[in-house]
């Protein structure tokens, strides 16, 4: 339990959240360790608002025992989730859900889904079949697709019920366990075959639901 390495924020910066992400690949083609930090400059928590959002970005170095500040990326409000995607990084800034690469001077922006309408808390991946779970703090869990090959990031599933989500888990890649901000535990499920009927109608379902028809997926 020793102090290891320590990088000072500057004047006016608070951390808000912050991932380690162990595969995120570089512009060499190389993957490495990282650290991503969601920083707010002269941030207000009521109502919640800043300056000017950043994701810093951090280097593990000497064997994890250094970070080692690589660049800042702009952002316009407080990233509040992290997670990775196939060697890059997901984040979730403010209410807008973004796909970003690593670049030499700062994140390079891929895609991004603006159909949230609350900041987003907690990001979750699925290795396995490809899904991103995203939670906000008013409308609970929503299921997303992200498809590079088709510059696609569209949700195909929400939840029922609008619950102030404080935090999730994955218990399969179909089945999310959470609990809100009034002390309710709640277990939610993808229908089976939903993703495929997405699939099936490209043209219709998928612009859609890019578009927030009906307020929902």
């Amino acid at each position: 339990m020793k102090t290891l390495s320590v990088l000072e924020f500057e004047n006016g910066e608070t951390c808000f959240s912050f991932h380690i992400a162990p595969n995120i690949v570089n512009h060499t083609g190389h993957s490495d360790t990282y650290l991503f930090a969601g920083v707010g400059l002269e941030s207000k928590l009521t109502p919640r608002s800043c300056a000017i959002g950043f994701i810093k970005t951090y280097r593990f170095k000497d064997g994890g025992t250094r970070l080692e500040f690589l660049h800042n990326t702009p952002c316009e409000n407080i990233p509040g989730a992290f997670a990775e995607l196939k060697g890059r990084l997901l984040a979730g800034v403010g209410s807008i859900l973004r796909v970003y690469d690593l670049g030499q001077k700062k994140l390079l922006r891929k895609h991004e889904n603006k159909n949230f309408t609350a900041p987003l808390i907690s990001l979750k991946t699925s290795q396995t079949c490809g899904r991103i779970f995203a939670a906000d703090i008013s409308e609970s869990v929503h299921v997303l697709k992200y498809k590079p090959d088709e510059n696609q990031l569209y949700i195909f599933a929400d939840d029922v019920l609008k619950r102030y989500t404080n935090g999730f888990c994955l218990l399969d890649e179909d089945t999310v366990c959470g609990v809100d901000k009034f002390e309710n535990l709640f277990v939610t499920r993808v229908p089976a075959g939903i993703e495929e009927d997405a699939e099936d109608d490209p043209t219709a379902s998928k612009f859609k639901w890019e578009s927030g028809m009906l307020n929902g997926a």
